[in-house]
């Protein structure tokens, strides 16, 4: 009799799959809006601060919010949408009263947690999509927004890593997708109300496409900047003198220091009127915010690399300011520019289902002609590209000659072999999350192999959602595995679970199996790993797989798990690898099984599994 090494157990990710749990469930459910608002216009004005709203005004919020709900069902989510004029001028953003006036709609969707078998928002969660007139479309430069002047730059960061597939890049960027094409796009810095988004996708509708700002050239720049020094240090000194009033010793040591400071900052700038001498003319751009301190420590502010240096490779982004006028401008009834935003992940199924709702479902175009070209939508209602209640509907295919019989077989518990599943499509009767590129499990069928496959690539959690519970108290747990050629040497292995769970997504107790193929011809990994109570036999131990390599076009291997008793059998192309007497209580009561890949570095580190059965034994 062969023994299971000994080894201390610790919890990993895979655990939380092995039975569809409430997160799971939330994820998949379309719980949609708290309300429906239907809203019919504003019937008074508003007042925020000295700045009033008309009546024109709020009604358009009316119907950015009407818009938005019109186009997006909110899923795995709960949403509301909420109308907002802005700006809000407080104590820490003085400069805002410098710029124009805004107001718009923005729908949130909030995170739920089960709480007494109900789904319950989660506080602090919100993710926003919103839709703004006259929003200030980038960063504010604090510093500069003094005299009615306002100077703000459009930082970017490409949300697409460097390993996300080009053909989910096509899918998904709107730099790049024809429904964009005519209007402005950035993946931006948040704004004002995207506290939990760090950067957000940005469409920018303008007349005539024309970004209606003022590009700020290097001249103007520099003559702002030297301002920025001289007006910073007087403040400073001021502030010395109040600080350390009566007490000139201090007032004399501070002031030395900043005087000197206030020396190095003049040499900086300077420096920058030389170096930028002959290219004063040109339109400004910067890597980002800049302040007294930088002129000080000798940075070049249009490389934030050391004045007197070379450039940096830093990126960097152009400068705007808008109309003197611009404030003036803002109060009128039409938008001077609208600004649509929202956070979004790859990763994120709630997240993701948003942004395919925006750049599939929203009618960009209307929203563009009703204030900019309105004679091609007069008359017209706000109507969506794609109703968001239209359902994907699977296709089903005839179940093959395997399936019908394991249907009418008593002694056959489960069966899975994908033949009723059209190709392409996300397994039916399975729970199947995404992976990092956004995508689900699919249904593929393989050159050369009879039947239909399950694709698994970098799925973390694959539940047959029609398992009948508990399995067996004897039974053989069997599935056919492949991988294609060229797999990557050291990718991420195949696990399939059989557990009991105390509860859906808690394992107590658990069989795990691991195979990984080899290369070169060279033979597989395997490792069984199983967690019982004290008086049995938990713990690991690693096998080679002979023949399940990766030189061929198709690498295919059997596995098979035989339970019987207080006995675990692991069997490879139905030859026995390994044999436990006393490895679990003969009565324990399996209720999950489940399949993962946690991880995909490459196009080929796939899987492909089917003929997935459970069989009764005696």
């Amino acid at each position: 009799m062969k023994t299971l090494v000994t080894i201390a157990l610790i919890c990993w990710s895979s655990t939380s799959w092995a039975q569809k749990n409430n997160e799971q469930i939330i994820a998949d459910s379309s719980f949609g809006w708290m309300k429906v608002y239907h809203f019919k216009g504003a019937k008074e004005t508003r007042k925020l601060g000295d700045r009033n709203f008309s009546i024109a005004q709020l009604s358009i919020c009316d119907s950015f919010a009407n818009w938005i709900q019109a186009s997006y069902i909110p899923k795995g989510t709960i949403g509301d949408v909420r109308k907002a004029i802005m700006p809000q001028i407080g104590l820490y953003n003085k400069q805002q009263q410098f710029s124009p006036q805004g107001y718009g709609a923005t729908s949130y969707t909030w995170s739920l947690q089960m709480k007494n078998g109900k789904p319950t928002p989660i506080q602090e969660t919100e993710i926003p999509w919103g839709i703004t007139a006259n929003e200030v479309p980038g960063m504010s430069m604090n510093k500069l927004c003094t005299n009615g002047d306002y100077y703000f730059f459009m930082e970017e960061i490409d949300p697409f890593d460097a390993g996300i597939a080009k053909e989910t890049v096509n899918k998904y960027n709107i730099k790049t997708l024809p429904q964009f094409g005519a209007f402005y796009t950035q993946h931006s810095t948040a704004s004002r109300y995207d506290r939990n988004a760090g950067i957000v996708d940005a469409v920018l509708l303008c007349k005539n496409n024309q970004l209606p700002f003022i590009k700020v050239t290097i001249s103007d720049l520099l003559n702002k900047a030297g301002k920025l020094i001289q007006e910073e240090h007087e403040k400073k000194i001021t502030a010395i003198r109040e600080k350390e009033k009566g007490n000139q010793k201090n007032i004399d040591y501070f002031s030395n220091y900043e005087n000197e400071n206030y020396r190095k900052a003049l040499l900086t700038y300077e420096k920058h009127k030389e170096k930028y001498k002959n290219r004063l003319n040109e339109w400004a751009v910067i890597p980002k915010d800049f302040d007294y301190i930088d002129f000080v420590n000798g940075f070049d502010i249009f490389t934030a690399s050391r004045v007197d240096e070379g450039t940096s490779s830093i990126k960097t982004f152009p400068v705007y300011k808008f109309a003197p006028n611009i404030v003036e401008q803002s109060k009128q009834d039409k938008p001077l520019w609208i600004r649509v935003t929202w956070s979004w992940m790859l990763a994120d199924e709630r997240t993701r289902h948003m942004h395919e709702s925006i750049i599939n479902n929203f009618n960009f175009q209307y929203l563009y002609d009703f204030f900019y070209d309105p004679e091609k939508v007069k008359g017209k209602a706000y109507q969506p590209l794609h109703s968001p209640y239209t359902k994907e509907v699977a296709v089903v295919t005839e179940r093959s000659t395997a399936a019908k019989k394991a249907a009418t077989d008593n002694n056959i518990h489960f069966f899975e072999d994908f033949s009723s599943n059209a190709i392409g499509q996300k397994p039916t009767g399975w729970y199947s999350g995404t992976n990092s590129q956004g995508s689900y499990s699919k249904i593929v069928d393989l050159p050369g192999e009879e039947g239909k496959w399950l694709e698994v690539k970098g799925h973390n959690g694959l539940i047959p959602n029609d398992l009948k519970k508990p399995l067996p108290q004897n039974f053989t747990l069997s599935y056919d595995v492949a991988v294609p050629k060229d797999f990557t040497w050291g990718g991420k292995g195949l696990e399939m679970f059989i557990a009991k769970e105390k509860t859906a997504g808690n394992m107590e107790y658990f069989i795990r199996f691991r195979i990984r193929p080899g290369f070169n011809g060279r033979e597989g990994a395997g490792e069984l790993e199983t967690k019982f109570p004290s008086a049995y036999t938990s713990g690991s131990k690693s096998y080679e797989l002979p023949g399940f390599s990766n030189d061929k076009n198709i690498n295919r291997i059997a596995v098979a798990i035989k339970k019987k008793g207080e006995t675990l059998e692991l069997y490879i192309d139905k030859k026995l690898m390994a044999s436990f007497n006393n490895a679990m209580p003969s009565d324990i009561s399996f209720n999950a099984v489940s399949f993962s890949h946690s991880r995909s570095d490459s196009d080929t580190e796939k899987y492909f599994i089917s003929n997935i059965r459970i069989t009764k034994d005696q």
